[in-house]
Protein backbone atom coordinates (compact mmCIF):
# COMPACT_ATOMS: atom_id res chain seq x y z
CA UNK A 1 0.00 0.00 0.00
CA UNK A 2 2.58 2.57 0.98
CA UNK A 3 3.80 2.31 -2.78
CA UNK A 4 0.52 2.64 -4.20
CA UNK A 5 0.66 5.34 -2.04
CA UNK A 6 3.51 7.26 -3.47
CA UNK A 7 2.63 7.06 -6.92
CA UNK A 8 -1.26 8.64 -5.77
CA UNK A 9 0.34 11.01 -3.84
CA UNK A 10 2.68 12.02 -6.51
CA UNK A 11 -0.28 12.10 -9.40
CA UNK A 12 -2.52 14.43 -6.57
CA UNK A 13 0.58 16.78 -6.08
CA UNK A 14 0.86 17.50 -9.69
CA UNK A 15 -2.60 18.07 -10.24
CA UNK A 16 -3.06 14.92 -12.17
CA UNK A 17 -6.80 13.27 -10.17
CA UNK A 18 -7.39 11.38 -13.40
CA UNK A 19 -3.89 9.12 -12.95
CA UNK A 20 -4.20 9.17 -8.89
CA UNK A 21 -7.92 7.66 -9.71
CA UNK A 22 -6.68 5.20 -12.17
CA UNK A 23 -3.87 4.13 -9.82
CA UNK A 24 -6.50 3.76 -7.19
CA UNK A 25 -8.32 1.27 -9.34
CA UNK A 26 -5.05 -0.37 -10.31
CA UNK A 27 -4.30 -1.01 -6.68
CA UNK A 28 -8.05 -2.53 -6.00
CA UNK A 29 -7.28 -4.65 -9.25
CA UNK A 30 -4.18 -6.53 -7.84
CA UNK A 31 -6.33 -6.35 -4.16
CA UNK A 32 -4.30 -4.56 -2.45
CA UNK A 33 -6.21 -2.33 0.42
CA UNK A 34 -6.32 1.23 0.61
CA UNK A 35 -6.06 2.77 3.95
CA UNK A 36 -7.19 6.07 5.64
CA UNK A 37 -3.78 7.92 3.74
CA UNK A 38 -4.95 6.87 0.43
CA UNK A 39 -8.71 8.07 0.12
CA UNK A 40 -7.56 11.15 1.82
CA UNK A 41 -5.35 12.13 -0.94
CA UNK A 42 -7.51 10.71 -3.93
CA UNK A 43 -10.47 12.75 -2.58
CA UNK A 44 -8.96 15.83 -1.76
CA UNK A 45 -6.94 15.21 -5.30
CA UNK A 46 -10.66 14.68 -6.76
CA UNK A 47 -12.47 17.74 -4.89
CA UNK A 48 -9.57 20.20 -6.14
CA UNK A 49 -9.62 19.25 -9.46
CA UNK A 50 -13.37 19.92 -9.96
CA UNK A 51 -14.83 15.97 -9.61
CA UNK A 52 -16.61 16.42 -6.49
CA UNK A 53 -19.32 14.10 -7.07
CA UNK A 54 -16.52 11.13 -7.10
CA UNK A 55 -14.86 12.59 -4.59
CA UNK A 56 -18.14 12.40 -2.08
CA UNK A 57 -18.77 8.64 -3.30
CA UNK A 58 -14.68 7.88 -2.87
CA UNK A 59 -15.61 9.34 1.00
CA UNK A 60 -18.73 7.14 1.14
CA UNK A 61 -16.76 4.13 0.02
CA UNK A 62 -14.07 4.88 2.50
CA UNK A 63 -16.55 5.07 4.90
CA UNK A 64 -18.18 1.81 4.11
CA UNK A 65 -14.80 -0.08 4.60
CA UNK A 66 -14.80 0.77 8.49
CA UNK A 67 -12.18 3.76 7.60
CA UNK A 68 -12.01 7.02 10.08
CA UNK A 69 -11.22 10.31 7.77
CA UNK A 70 -9.79 13.08 9.05
CA UNK A 71 -11.90 16.57 8.73
CA UNK A 72 -9.94 17.11 5.19
CA UNK A 73 -11.48 15.61 2.66
CA UNK A 74 -14.91 16.22 4.43
CA UNK A 75 -14.32 19.82 4.06
CA UNK A 76 -12.87 19.18 0.14
CA UNK A 77 -16.00 17.28 -0.66
CA UNK A 78 -18.32 19.61 1.06
CA UNK A 79 -16.52 22.71 -0.34
CA UNK A 80 -16.34 21.22 -3.72
CA UNK A 81 -19.42 20.57 -4.12
CA UNK A 82 -20.41 23.91 -3.65
CA UNK A 83 -18.12 25.06 -5.64
CA UNK A 84 -19.24 23.09 -9.10
CA UNK A 85 -22.91 22.73 -7.58
CA UNK A 86 -22.73 19.27 -6.87
CA UNK A 87 -25.56 17.75 -5.47
CA UNK A 88 -24.24 15.63 -2.34
CA UNK A 89 -26.67 14.69 0.83
CA UNK A 90 -24.01 15.61 3.49
CA UNK A 91 -26.16 13.58 5.87
CA UNK A 92 -24.54 10.49 4.60
CA UNK A 93 -21.09 11.45 5.08
CA UNK A 94 -22.12 12.03 8.95
CA UNK A 95 -20.89 14.87 11.28
CA UNK A 96 -17.34 16.64 10.61
CA UNK A 97 -14.75 14.68 11.77
CA UNK A 98 -12.44 16.24 15.37
CA UNK A 99 -9.23 15.96 13.63
CA UNK A 100 -7.64 18.04 11.23
CA UNK A 101 -4.33 15.91 10.22
CA UNK A 102 -4.06 12.57 9.25
CA UNK A 103 -2.24 9.96 10.60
Amino acid sequence: VVTYNAVISVCARNGLSGEAYEWFGRMRGEKVEANEITYEVLIEALADDGKPRLAYELHLKAQGEGLKLSAKPYDAVVRAAESYGASIDVNLLGPRPDKEKRG
